[in-house]
C-alpha cells in the first residue's frame, strides 16, 4: 500500500521548517504497538551537535497573540494508581476565559525530547509532556528505556511487537502522578481535535495524538481557534502546535518530521492524523476512530467537553 507524502507548510523564514537526514521507515508497525519496529530498515538519527532548534520570540506569526500558560503543578504523592480524591482540582484558568480569537501554547525551550530508538515514540512523548507539566519537587527523571518498559507493562495483553499502546501511555502518566489522563476516541478528526483543544485549555496540560493509524505519537502543546474553548463551546480549531518525537528524522513514506513546537494547520494535520487501524490486531473500541490521550480534571462534572 502506498501513502501520500506529507506536504509541509511553508512559513516565513523565521518560522520552524522541518529538516533532517532522509531515512527509510515502515510506518505501519506490527500489531497494536505504537512505535516503529526495531528491525525495520532504518538509519540512525543525525548526530546531535547542537540539538534541535527551539522557537524564538518571532518564530510564530503574530506571536504576541499566542498566550503562554503558566505551568501546572500536580499533587504530591507516591507513585502508583492515581487516587482521584487527591487529584488536582479544577485549575484556575491561565489566562482567564476571554472573547475573540484565541491561541495558547504550553511549550517552553527545553521541553522537547527526541526518541532514542525507533520504537520509543511513546517514552519520548511522555518525557516531553512531563517537562511541560513541570511537577513541583525534586524528582529523578526516568529514562526512555524505563518509560518504555513501564508503558508496555501497562498496555493490554493484545500488544504485539515493539512499542506500546495508548492505554500504556495514559496509565504511565497516571502512575507517575502526572495525570489523570485517559484514552479518548472520536468518530471524526474535527471532533478529536476539538476535544483535544478543550481538554488542553481546561487543564493546562498537553494532549497525546495517535497518528499514522496508530503507529506513531505526537504531543499537542497548543492550538489556535476562532474562540476560547473556556469561554464558549462555539469554536473551531484552525491550527495546532505539535512536538514530533521522530524529529529530526525524515520518513520515506510520511515525509519530513516537524521540529519542536511547529504550528500546523488543521488541513495539513489530516495527512498524519488518520483513523486508528493496526494491521495485525483488532481493537474494536478504537478501529476506524481517531484516538488521543487527554488530560481530565478531578471531577468529570468540571469537564464541559465530555458529552
Amino acid at each position: 500500500m502506498t501513502h501520500p507524502r506529507r506536504t509541509l507548510e511553508r512559513p516565513p523564514r523565521h518560522a520552524p521548517v522541518a529538516v533532517g537526514l532522509a531515512i527509510v521507515i515502515m510506518a505501519l508497525a506490527i500489531g497494536g504497538a505504537m512505535g516503529h519496529r526495531p528491525d525495520s530498515p532504518l538509519g540512525q538519527p543525525p548526530a546531535a551537535s547542537a540539538g534541535p532548534p527551539v522557537r524564538g520570540a518571532q518564530s510564530v506569526v503574530a506571536a504576541s497573540n499566542v498566550l503562554r500558560s503558566g505551568r501546572a503543578s500536580a499533587p504530591p504523592g507516591p507513585t502508583g494508581t492515581p487516587d482521584l480524591r487527591r487529584a488536582r482540582e479544577a485549575p484556575a484558568l491561565d489566562p482567564p476565559p476571554q472573547p475573540g480569537l484565541f491561541a495558547i501554547d504550553l511549550y517552553h525551550e527545553g521541553d522537547f525530547v527526541s526518541q532514542a530508538r525507533v520504537d520509543w515514540c511513546v517514552p519520548a512523548s511522555i518525557l516531553t509532556m512531563m517537562h511541560m507539566i513541570d511537577l513541583a519537587g525534586d524528582r529523578r527523571t526516568p529514562t526512555q528505556d524505563e518509560l518504555n518498559r513501564l508503558a508496555r507493562s501497562l498496555s493490554s495483553p493484545r500488544l504485539r511487537g515493539a512499542g506500546s499502546e495508548p492505554e500504556g501511555w495514559a496509565r504511565s502518566l497516571n502512575r507517575l502522578r502526572y495525570g489523570p489522563y485517559e484514552v479518548r476516541t472520536e468518530r471524526t478528526r474535527a471532533a478529536a481535535i476539538a476535544a483535544a483543544a478543550h481538554a488542553l485549555r481546561l487543564t493546562g496540560r498537553p494532549v497525546g495524538l495517535l497518528i499514522w493509524r496508530g503507529a506513531h505519537a505526537w504531543v499537542m502543546s497548543g492550538f489556535r481557534a476562532t474562540a476560547d474553548p473556556a469561554h464558549t463551546d462555539d469554536f473551531t480549531v484552525t491550527h495546532i502546535y505539535v512536538e514530533d518525537p521522530w524529529y529530526p528524522r525524515v520518513s520515506s513514506i510520511w515525509g519530513p518530521s516537524r521540529p519542536p513546537d511547529s504550528i500546523v494547520s488543521v488541513g495539513l494535520v489530516a495527512e498524519d492524523y488518520l483513523a486508528w487501524g493496526r494491521p495485525a490486531v483488532r481493537y474494536p473500541e478504537m478501529d476506524g476512530q481517531f484516538v488521543l490521550v487527554v488530560p481530565r480534571l478531578a471531577s468529570v462534572h468540571d469537564m464541559r467537553w465530555i458529552p
